[in-house]
Formats: C-alpha cells, sequence, structure tokens
C-alpha cells in the first residue's frame, strides 16, 4: 500500500455522509469529490434511506435532486426517518428536488417554475 493511500485513510472518518438519490445525474460526482476531501460517503436511493439511517450515523446528508417536482404525481418523497434526522443535529443538504421535498414536507410553499430540463430558445445575435 502506498503512503499516500495510507494518509487517505487515516483521514476518512468513520461517520459515512449519505447522500439520497433523487435521480439527479450529478451524484456520482459528488461522491468523488466527498472521496478526493478525505470524506467517505454512501448512496442510497431514497426508499432505502430510512433502513441505512437506522443502522448507522450519518455525519450530514446530502440529497442529490433530480427532474422532478414535490407535486408530481408519483414523485419521490423523503423518507421520513430523514424528517426526523434533519429536525436534530445532522446537517441536510438539498439540492434541485431535494430541496423542495423537505421545504414541502415541513409546510413551506414550493412554486412552479420554469423546467431546467425542458428545451429551451437560444437566441443568438451576430457580434458588433
Amino acid at each position: 500500500m502506498d503512503t499516500n493511500r495510507k494518509a487517505r485513510e487515516k483521514k476518512i472518518p468513520q461517520e459515512q455522509i449519505l447522500i439520497i438519490e433523487f435521480g439527479s445525474q450529478y451524484t456520482p460526482i459528488i461522491q468523488r469529490k466527498l472521496r478526493e476531501l478525505g470524506y467517505r460517503s454512501i448512496i442510497k436511493m431514497s426508499a432505502e434511506a430510512d433502513a441505512w439511517l437506522q443502522e448507522h450515523r450519518a455525519k450530514c446528508v446530502i440529497g442529490s435532486g433530480g427532474k422532478d417536482s414535490v407535486y408530481d404525481k408519483g414523485a419521490p418523497q423523503l423518507p421520513n426517518h430523514i424528517l426526523r434526522v434533519s429536525s436534530t443535529s445532522v446537517p441536510f443538504l438539498g439540492i434541485c428536488y431535494a430541496m423542495q421535498a423537505p421545504a414541502h414536507a415541513f409546510g413551506g410553499k414550493v412554486e412552479h417554475g420554469t423546467p431546467e430540463y425542458a428545451r429551451t430558445q437560444l437566441p443568438v445575435r451576430d457580434s458588433p
């Protein structure tokens, strides 16, 4: 084992960062960046997060969002255990959909906006 790997392993804490996958294409990038910073993380789908949290302590929770809206029929729900964890001392970072979900669950108003994943017109002008 090389000395760089040993040094990295010493920096990695036993607690992991839980990344909840809500359909984002950036989830593996988030996990890689956390690893580069010396943190252990694990990716779980929202349906698996409750069971994982009942057996493990998360250093923090990152919700990696997707294209859904909390008002979409069949949209993924934030696990109940996450709602309890989010109201305690475990930090929660919501990205895209994962920011809407706890806001909606705690009674906040989530307004409809222009979808980011939809086709859009890009006006192109000649340079002067």
